[in-house]
């Protein structure tokens, strides 16, 4: 039994994809007047969705398990007296253990961190024997909340001397701010975070870094394809203002106060 080893419909492409999108939308709305029923709404949900970095200190990470399992194996079968009665036992035993370990929500909710990247591989171990034969083999992950929050922890935990634990009892502790404090950043490789965002298409080229595609018609907030430039935008907002008389008016009301 191979229970939702892979399961379909998740996207590591658009994973990201929403990651850099929801950034943007989160800056742009906190940017609003705080009375705006926008503003208040967006500031309710937002918590949960932008504290990517907070959730590599957190405590409470799940370590989970994927159930595997196995039929007996062939010597088991040599004792049988027939090859019928060897598929039948071997057909009943499949059924028994597919009824008893039954794939559960958790199952399909950690392959799909897998898919996305945000696993840590810890080990296997053989959790159930029949007739000296594994017939339920886990494996054991320490999941994270994104795949950043999973290749920092695996850059920086030889540097503080933190394992992994073992396959039947995995470590997946998050890191203390006094201990994020003793990395040495320098020596932390994120060569597969910038993979990552390249083969998903969110690391854009040098040359195309420009403000026209950063903050106007190339940003992912122009909806009605009329976004101006944060120059464009800049420069419409300064048209018709006196700098001068607001810069005098500025000098008296300081003036006045003291």
């Amino acid at each position: 039994m191979d229970c939702c080893e892979k399961p379909s419909g998740v996207s590591l492409s658009d994973y990201i994809t929403m990651i850099v999108a929801v950034n943007k939308l989160d800056t742009a709305v906190m940017a609003m007047n705080p009375s705006s029923a926008i503003y208040g709404s967006w500031n309710t949900l937002r918590e949960p969705i932008t504290s990517t970095w907070s959730a590599v200190k957190e405590p409470f990470v799940s370590a989970w398990d994927s159930l595997m399992g196995a039929g007996p194996s062939t010597a088991a079968g040599a004792v049988l007296s027939t090859v019928m009665t060897a598929y039948m036992i071997y057909s009943v035993t499949m059924i028994l253990i597919q009824l008893i370990w039954k794939c559960e929500q958790s199952e399909f909710e950690m392959n799909a961190k897998r898919v996305l990247k945000s696993c840590h591989y810890v080990g296997s171990y053989c959790k159930s024997k029949f007739l000296g034969a594994c017939v339920e083999k886990r494996q054991s992950y320490c999941c994270f909340t994104s795949p950043l929050s999973r290749i920092i922890q695996e850059q920086v935990r030889p540097q503080l001397g933190l394992g992994w634990g073992s396959a039947k009892s995995p470590n997946c502790e998050g890191l203390t701010a006094s201990q994020l404090n003793q990395v040495d950043w320098s020596q932390v490789n994120l060569d597969e975070w910038i993979g990552i965002l390249s083969i998903t298409g969110n690391l854009p080229e040098i040359p195309s870094l420009d403000l026209e595609r950063l903050t106007g018609s190339g940003s992912t907030l122009n909806v009605d394809g009329n976004r101006q430039s944060a120059a464009d935008r800049a420069i419409e907002r300064l048209n018709g203002m006196d700098a001068q008389k607001l810069r005098q008016e500025a000098t008296e009301e300081i003036s006045g106060n003291n």
